[in-house]
């Protein structure tokens, strides 16, 4: 009787439950399904648009990851590789890959000294790197005289007057300033160190490249 009645609830409540399960696994398979497709489809668009460049996607990314120490996914890395060749600075560039490695090593090193001087927050990685970015492309000394950058110190670097930003090559030349002197402090800062938020990124880093 009552035993009996028991089993049967429980084994409704086990099916149902298992049921419930199973639609949750199959959700889940599509959502990865899904995301993967749309991983795969930007990274072949990032493939193609780094050959119609003259460059190769996977030293990029390689180049990037490295210098992030492995704190980014190749995802994040074309995020920031496409802020570079997509802007015509980066046409005259020798080394795109080696540019990007500098780049973001210095982005890194910097955000563990530096913060945002209007909010007091931690600057990331990305956050630096951007305003790398834009400054070589807009000449906007103010993204980046919080960092020791300034427009003499890029310009002495190659060997120019400031008066030569204003030209038409003006951002291609800021650019490779800018990497000569990202390259002088990184030397005078030194490697940046390994961090527990590093660990963290890394191990994040890990689980999203697996599930691409």
């Amino acid at each position: 009787g009552a035993m009996n009645n028991l089993d049967m609830w429980t084994g409704m409540a086990a099916g149902g439950l298992g049921a419930f399960g199973a639609a949750q696994l199959a959700q889940q398979a599509y959502d990865s399904a899904k995301q993967g497709a749309i991983l795969e489809r930007q990274q072949a668009t990032f493939r193609e648009f780094a050959k119609r460049m003259g460059q190769d996607a996977n030293a990029i990314v390689a180049a990037v990851r490295r210098a992030s120490n492995a704190t980014m996914t190749d995802f994040d890395a074309m995020g920031l590789a496409s802020q570079v060749l997509a802007s015509k600075f980066s046409e005259g560039s020798a080394n795109i890959a080696g540019d990007l490695e500098t780049v973001t090593a210095f982005s890194r090193r910097a955000s563990q000294i530096y913060v945002d001087k209007q909010t007091g927050q931690a600057l990331n990685v990305q956050e630096v790197f951007s305003r790398m970015v834009g400054y070589a492309r807009e000449g906007n000394k103010e993204l980046v005289d919080q960092f020791n950058i300034t427009n003499v110190a890029v310009a002495e670097a190659m060997n120019v007057p400031v008066e030569a930003f204003s030209g038409a090559d003006g951002a291609a030349l800021r650019w490779q300033g800018l990497i000569k002197v990202l390259n002088s402090e990184l030397e005078r800062l030194g490697p940046a160190a390994m961090t527990t938020a590093d660990r963290f990124e890394q191990s994040a880093a890990r689980i999203e490249t697996a599930k691409q």
